[in-house]
């Protein structure tokens, strides 16, 4: 992400909203994540020795923890295991002369999954991560 990550860097909207629908993590009183970045789901070795990513583009948003209330907002964009939506989030590529330049994807929402159960704590979620695959820029 660019340094240091500004709070538009971190947007979502419903897929029913469309682009014109994003609004900031900040703006709904969400803190902003740390954003891990993959170029793919997994890496081959071809024939002449060079290597080819393989799968969509994917993004974890993670924080240590997260309040209740943030939790409660977050969940209104993902009311079930999975939904799509658009986001703008850091990214590990370079746009121009931006590196780790914040780009615009729509995505598949995955929330925690039941192996890795949310983790309640005197009002909050810990280590809480949402999952976005199959990023498709637009």
């Amino acid at each position: 992400m660019a340094n240091p990550a500004l709070d538009t860097d971190f947007q979502i909207s419903p897929y029913a909203s469309g682009t014109g629908g994003l609004v900031t993590l900040r703006s709904l009183g969400v803190s902003n994540p740390h954003p891990i970045y993959k170029a793919g789901v997994t890496k081959i070795k071809l024939g002449d020795r060079s290597a080819r990513y393989l799968g969509a583009p994917n993004v974890s948003w993670n924080w240590g923890f997260v309040q209740n209330a943030e939790r409660d907002i977050l969940r209104t964009y993902c009311t079930g295991a999975s939904a799509s939506v658009y986001i703008w989030t850091p990214t590990i590529e370079n746009v121009g002369t931006v590196p780790n330049a914040a780009q615009r994807f729509l995505a598949q929402l995955w929330w925690p999954d039941p192996d890795t159960p949310e983790d309640p704590q005197t009002g909050r979620r810990l280590n809480f991560v949402l999952n976005f695959y199959d990023l498709q820029s637009v």
